[in-house]
């Protein structure tokens, strides 16, 4: 029997394991991955998250979505991983701590018992606001922050256009073959905002994603200079929130990190 982690950060859900011995590296395939995700007849989950041994660090993380194939970084799940690897000694400081993703080094630090803040790798701004052919009188930015984010500002929020469009943007061949995440934001104030968020390897709207949240809140940022100040206060499709800032250290990412229940489960023969 195999020791796993179910965990939320703000609405995200992960499934958890300690790899740090390396005996999960070749059970943890894709078929594995999709099966144990899937809602209703397994413990299911947006995606899987394995805190693995750091060389040079105090550990590293691993990410999967939820079609069991690898992202470089999930935001939300990096804030997860920085609460698991405290909860489990891989750290024992009570500040800043580095770590990694496949997206490079991050900074992570537990801010209390149920929220982390991580700080991410440098966001690539593609094109802000470019002129698309995306169905429509669209202007979308591209903005990588360790998963690649299409950013709509909308005053509908009513959101029919996110319903109506989310699905077709992500799969629009001038996305591929990597493909985007679609975010729909809408401005509620100078340093706050509204999100929702179709998540590719999801292929559908998540309650939550943080690489998504630091996408809208540093094209807000630009966009509208002048006009929103930093920290950004992201309201998700959840009803919670993510702050997202900016400092010497770059830009991070803040919000609700918490464990809903450890298990167990048997693992098949590989």
């Amino acid at each position: 029997m195999t020791e796993f982690w179910k965990m939320s950060g703000a609405g995200n859900d992960f499934v958890v394991f300690d790899d740090r011995d390396g005996s999960l590296g070749d059970i943890l395939a894709e078929s594995f991955l999709r099966d144990v995700c899937r809602r209703r007849f397994s413990v299911g989950a947006d995606g899987v998250l394995a805190l693995r041994a750091g060389v040079r660090h105090p550990f590293s993380m691993k990410y999967w979505n939820r079609d069991g194939r690898p992202a470089r970084m999930c935001g939300n799940g990096g804030r997860c991983i920085c609460l698991f690897a405290r909860l489990r000694g891989a750290v024992d400081s009570d500040g800043p701590f580095a770590f990694l993703s496949d997206a490079g080094e991050h900074r992570g630090l537990v801010t209390s018992p149920d929220s982390a803040r991580i700080w991410m790798t440098e966001p690539v701004v593609h094109y802000l606001e470019g002129k698309t052919d995306y169905g429509g009188e669209h202007r979308i930015s591209l903005v990588d922050t360790g998963v690649r984010h299409a950013v709509l500002f909308t005053r509908d929020r009513s959101w029919g256009e996110f319903e109506r469009m989310a699905g077709s943007i992500r799969m629009h061949p001038g996305f591929q073959p990597e493909g985007v995440n679609v975010n729909y934001a809408v401005l509620t104030g100078p340093s706050s905002l509204e999100l929702r968020t179709f998540e590719k390897g999801v292929e559908a709207e998540t309650l939550a994603c943080g690489t998504g949240a630091v996408a809208a809140a540093l094209c807000a940022s630009e966009i509208f200079a002048g006009e929103v100040i930093l920290p950004v206060d992201v309201t998700v499709r959840s009803g919670l929130v993510l702050t997202v800032g900016r400092d010497d250290g770059g830009w991070w990412l803040e919000g609700e990190a918490r464990v809903v229940y450890r298990g167990f489960m048997e693992i098949p023969a590989t």
